[in-house]
């Protein structure tokens, strides 16, 4: 589970930020359900405020610890941008914590892991323990360590020769298991932004509806969710189609039924584009759910209705839908999102001379609320109105 994560020099953050999925005491039981950490954060701004950056920050690291040894190549650069393509190092953090307890009274230990990036090589790197004051479990300044914890002696074993790989990424290449619960942690995400910024790309429909055909539970309640979001969709045929090499795709039939008692079957391509994207991504959430992981996307409700994505979002905000505590990190223009999520779970992003900053809607001084005597941004009122009044920031400023 992700508490926190940062950066700075890094795309259009100059200096650092942070975001926080950890809540605040003053956050009332009916929007926190008893959790310290939500399980839903948006991020709202203007077009070109630096919200898609903020989700690269996450999904950066999310890649690099899991994934850079077996997707970069060799003598390839670490693929970041430094704010307007300076020299500088770039730095990262992230808090989190693991799902492997010795027994049920224990609480989950928490880590902190630092990345320092330069000339697209790694400068240094770390694991502490509980956080960023505390125990060093390895830490690496260029080609070596400097600091090995004897609970992860094994990690001595591998060469840091690739200087474009995480320490976690290569152990793993190595079968090293000491930091097998920490690499699971960044394996189970899934993000539709990269550093080529967002990727409006969904499965292959062959695959996605083979995936139904074989996890039950899974087609079941996504058959239940269409009808539910008044699609016209009430049942769905999967049907095998032979290929010439050989092989079997699959494809949907959507039935819907009319009067007087008549059921017409409808291919894909007919359908919505709210239909088609419910179909290809649906399976998505679910699978996030079952797993404990993390989500990612930015332009979170395209092809959707408004009123269908507040049946997304509690997916993930319900402890009966999501008891393994998934999260969900996402960017919209919706402004109806707000109200749904309250000042503890948006964030809002605005730039100054090219620069961008972040800020969550419960930090907001008194100061920035437009001078208003005794404005204030409260748990039982709608945020959007006081939003679209531009009141709170994070909207364009025409010129």
């Amino acid at each position: 589970m992700i508490l926190e994560f940062g950066a700075n020099n890094f795309f259009s953050f100059k200096e650092g930020f942070q975001l926080s999925f950890l809540l605040s005491g003053k956050c009332p039981s009916h929007v926190s359900n008893g959790c310290d950490v939500a399980g839903v954060e948006c991020v709202k701004g203007a077009n070109a405020s630096g919200k898609t950056n903020v989700l690269r920050v996450l999904s950066f690291l999310h890649f690099f610890i899991s994934s850079s040894f077996k997707n970069i190549e060799p003598s390839a650069p670490i693929p970041i941008k430094t704010f307007m393509n300076n020299e500088e190092s770039s730095f990262f953090y992230i808090r989190f914590t693991t799902d492997e307890k010795k027994n049920e009274k224990d609480s989950l230990s928490i880590f902190y892991y630092e990345l320092e990036i330069k000339n697209g090589m790694v400068e240094s790197e770390l694991l502490k323990k509980n956080n960023d004051k505390g125990k060093i479990l390895f830490k690496r300044i260029n080609k070596k360590f400097v600091k090995i914890d004897n609970e992860f002696k094994d990690v001595k074993a591998i060469s840091l020769e690739r200087e474009n790989a995480s320490v976690i990424s290569i152990a793993h290449q190595y079968k090293i298991k000491s930091l097998d619960p920490i690499f699971h942690v960044f394996t189970n995400c899934y993000s539709n932004v990269t550093d080529a910024g967002f990727i409006d790309k969904t499965a292959d429909l062959s695959f996605v509806t083979k995936l139904y055909k074989e996890d039950n539970i899974t087609f079941e309640k996504v058959k239940t969710h269409l009808a539910k979001a008044d699609t016209g969709v009430e049942d769905i045929e999967i049907v095998e189609m032979p290929n010439a090499d050989g092989s079997v795709s699959f494809y949907p039939l959507f039935i819907h039924k009319t009067l007087p008692k008549r059921e017409v079957k409808v291919p894909f391509l007919h359908e919505s584009r709210g239909t088609q994207r419910l179909y290809l991504t649906l399976w998505l959430y679910y699978f996030t759910l079952r797993n404990g992981g993390i989500m990612i996307l930015d332009e979170f409700d395209i092809n959707l209705h408004p009123d269908l994505l507040e049946p997304l979002l509690n997916l993930f905000l319900k402890e009966e839908s999501n008891p393994k505590h998934a999260q969900l990190l996402f960017a919209t223009h919706n402004n109806r999102v707000m109200d749904i999520l309250g000042k503890y779970r948006v964030h809002l992003i605005n730039k100054k001379n090219n620069a961008s900053y972040i800020y969550r809607l419960d930090e907001l001084p008194g100061e920035i609320l437009k001078g208003e005597k005794g404005f204030s941004i409260r748990n039982d009122r709608g945020i959007s109105r006081i939003y679209e009044e531009r009141k709170i920031g994070g909207v364009p400023q025409f010129v």
